[in-house]
């Protein structure tokens, strides 16, 4: 059972409290014991992510406590949703009326839920099995501008938004250009994003200091912690153009490289580290002055 974290449809159907009449010793320790137990048995050091992100990744939680009783069930769940980050990505099994209508996220964590979350990493890049991007046709072709996959996803995420926000303590937006490849669809997700302005007032009513961008490419990553406002005044597709710029050229650095040229190279993964190359051209903008820092892959996991 513990092995088999997001196994079923949701999370609600993996942790129904037994009803079981016999008297419940765990209950008379003291509290403050019961919420260390818990922290040790359902807190994860990694972002919990559903089936299709982690593969067959072991998280090592033991999720049977949530069985004990309906007492234990209340605080111990508590526990799991406040104290764990969790990797949101698009239901890639679902058609976008049935995302829009009952607002399905991945992993399905159960609505109910959604103001407990504490801790969020959204993947930005739409990923379902129907999208399409449709060409113009002409000489100059040219993708639509509207995707109703990637508007669903969108609209899930502002609602999960905005039902969290209240309480929000730490937000990742990652965009996993090595999964999908560096595309006209990748920059339609991200474009969608940013014009949707509900989702946009969404991330400006957080009231959260830092956002953490996480960009990982094959061969290279950035990963940077900026402050909210800075972001917000900042087009999420003209910053992933930049990354995507500097990501370019990574081959080229590496041939400079041999020749004694200096780029900052992962040790752990032998992946490019960019964000010396794009801090470098935000240093007189406004991430600059409102201080970006960032997060090298050697000091941090590696999200999955």
């Amino acid at each position: 059972m513990h092995k088999n974290l997001f196994r079923a449809g949701s999370f609600s159907e993996l942790a129904q409290p037994g009803h079981s009449t016999a008297r419940c010793r765990f209950l008379e320790l003291p509290a403050e014991l019961r919420l260390m137990i818990y922290d040790y048995l359902l807190i994860s050091r990694d972002a919990l992510a559903s089936r299709a992100i982690r593969g067959d990744k072991p998280y090592g939680l033991s999720l049977t406590i949530l069985r004990v009783n309906h007492l234990v069930y209340l605080e111990a769940s508590s526990v799991f949703y406040q104290n764990n980050e969790f990797h949101i990505g698009s239901w890639s099994q679902s058609e976008p009326s049935d995302i829009l209508k009952h607002g399905q996220i991945d992993p399905p964590i159960p609505r109910a839920r959604w103001p407990s979350l504490r801790n969020l990493s959204i993947d930005l890049m739409a990923n379902h099995k129907t999208a399409s991007v449709e060409l113009s046709q002409g000489p100059t072709s040219f993708w639509a501008r509207d995707d109703t996959n990637c508007e669903a996803y969108v609209c899930s995420l502002t609602t999960l938004l905005e039902s969290c926000s209240p309480h929000l303590e730490t937000l990742k937006l990652t965009a996993n250009m090595g999964r999908s490849g560096v595309n006209r669809k990748s920059v339609m997700s991200l474009s969608i994003c940013d014009r949707d302005c509900q989702f946009v007032r969404a991330l400006a009513a957080l009231k959260i200091p830092k956002i953490s961008v996480h960009f990982d490419f094959r061969d290279a990553f950035f990963y940077v912690d900026v402050d909210a406002k800075a972001f917000l005044g900042r087009s999420i597709p003209l910053i992933a153009c930049q990354i995507m710029f500097c990501q370019a050229q990574t081959k080229l650095d590496r041939l400079l490289a041999s020749f004694g040229g200096s780029i900052s190279i992962s040790k752990r993964t032998g992946r490019i580290d960019l964000s010396p190359m794009i801090l470098k051209t935000w240093k007189h903008s406004c991430l600059g002055r409102f201080g970006a820092t960032t997060n090298l892959e050697d000091e941090i996991a590696n999200p999955s």
